[in-house]
């Protein structure tokens, strides 16, 4: 059976750089989702955020909420009045977006797949915030205004039924934030399967502004902006990143220690608001 595109269902597909299939209509791009859930699972183990793929995410935690932070004050100026409403972070990994809006919103809660750093950001910070797949809350207990994604929506098997589900929790006139590569960037397109971004399995899906716009739109959603933002990041983790290597040894920890950060925009990540569209009554 002819596979087609969860963005925009053509099932115009084709294989380019570095084995990943390009949807011809929308320029969605994605590799191979046919992992098993205890293979996801097992991706994103303690070791994905103390090693694999973080240098060091517990170390790194200042510098993180500082692009929090930056996520939050760009809420505010959607949603002035956020101490009414209600937010639910997809992929809330150790909790540190859901401490840095605690104070924010009316109630903060998150879902990850990884049941140990979950428990971390219960125990050690006291978030609200479940073990489990995302899929199976219940649609009543965990309806919420507000739904967050921050640099989650690339690592899912099938971001459009995680997409899907979330236009079911939030009600008419909610909204949904997302961080994600922009693949369609001149960034993205220059470097092609060297962009830092392409690295399957942990990224299996790779959205541009064409793709992620049909996604959400046939879902429920109009898309409110779609902008670039950047991130402050650590010498320690900028380090392990061009190096290819986890710093967490002893012989580049000390990079962390330093608490040395700074600002890049490379205008190849994409913010994304898209609100809930309103059923018009005739």
């Amino acid at each position: 059976m002819m596979p087609t595109c969860i963005c925009c269902e053509s099932s115009s597909l084709n294989t380019t750089y570095a084995n990943l299939l390009v949807c011809s209509r929308c320029g969605h791009m994605c590799a191979n989702t046919s992992l098993s859930d205890a293979e996801m699972e097992a991706l994103y183990s303690d070791q994905y955020f103390r090693g694999k793929e973080y240098g060091d995410y517990i170390a790194d935690k200042i510098v993180l909420q500082r692009n929090f932070s930056n996520r939050i004050k760009q809420m505010q100026q959607r949603l002035p009045d956020l101490s009414a409403l209600s937010l639910l972070e997809v992929g809330c990994a150790y909790g540190f977006f859901l401490e840095a809006a605690k104070p924010y919103f009316r109630q903060v809660r998150g879902v990850d797949l990884a049941e140990g750093v979950v428990e971390y950001g219960r125990t050690q910070l006291g978030v609200e915030a479940i073990a489990g797949n995302f899929l199976e809350l219940d649609e009543t207990s965990f309806r919420s205004d507000v739904v967050c994604m921050w640099d989650t929506i690339e690592h899912l098997r099938s971001p459009d039924a995680f997409t899907s589900k979330a236009a079911r929790l939030i009600p008419e006139g909610g909204f949904l934030f997302l961080t994600t590569g922009d693949v369609s960037s001149i960034n993205a397109r220059w470097r092609r399967e060297k962009w830092r971004l392409i690295h399957p399995p942990t990224h299996l899906h790779y959205f541009g502004k064409a793709s992620i716009t049909a996604l959400l739109e046939r879902q429920g959603f109009d898309i409110c902006e779609i902008s670039h933002v950047g991130f402050y990041r650590s010498l320690g983790n900028t380090f392990s990143n061009l190096l290819r290597r986890a710093p967490s040894s002893s012989r580049y920890q000390w990079l962390f220690k330093l608490r040395f950060c700074f600002y890049l925009n490379l205008y190849d990540i994409m913010y994304v608001v898209a609100r809930k569209r309103r059923v018009m009554i005739v």
